[in-house]
């Protein structure tokens, strides 16, 4: 478990590392919290990662996705490989833009690519969030709930 909380903080701090090389300190219009400025969302700057989508809970000893929101992109690891994309806040609701991510495969453990499939998926079809405490739920126009928590915590 300490290797993996490991990894998942080296991920996060690298996906901050390529954001601020690709200018996340600008402001954007393509990200604003309810008052039109981004310093004011309670998402910015919070690495969260996966814990349980469409009902299934991941498996502790895989590579959660992960999301961290910065002032005009959020990025993280998608449970094998990296991604990136801009995103919307209005109030609760939650949009992104286009995603980039790169294309490793990965063969095991079995399910982790459906599971990746599934994470990219809610981003790209995410429409609200609740935050409460250290959890943050995303929500598609399908109603799908992701459950994410913040990195480092167990719930």
């Amino acid at each position: 478990m300490k290797a993996k909380t490991t990894f998942m903080l080296v991920t996060a701090a690298l996906s901050l590392a390529i954001l601020a090389c690709l200018g996340g300190g600008q402001n954007s219009s393509t990200s604003s919290g309810t008052s039109g400025t981004s310093n004011e969302s309670p998402l910015l700057g919070t690495a969260w990662w996966l814990i349980e989508y469409q009902g299934t809970t991941v498996p502790e000893a895989w590579n959660h996705p992960s999301l961290t929101f910065m002032e005009t992109q959020a990025s993280g690891n998608s449970g094998c490989n990296g991604w990136s994309a801009s995103y919307t806040l209005d109030g609760n609701n939650l949009s992104f833009g286009t995603v980039e991510a790169s294309e490793i495969v990965c063969e095991e453990p079995d399910g982790i690519m459906a599971m990746e499939d599934a994470f990219i998926q809610m981003v790209n079809e995410a429409v609200s969030y609740e935050l409460d405490d250290k959890k943050l739920t995303i929500f598609t126009e399908s109603g799908a709930a992701f459950v994410l928590y913040e990195l480092g915590y167990v719930p």
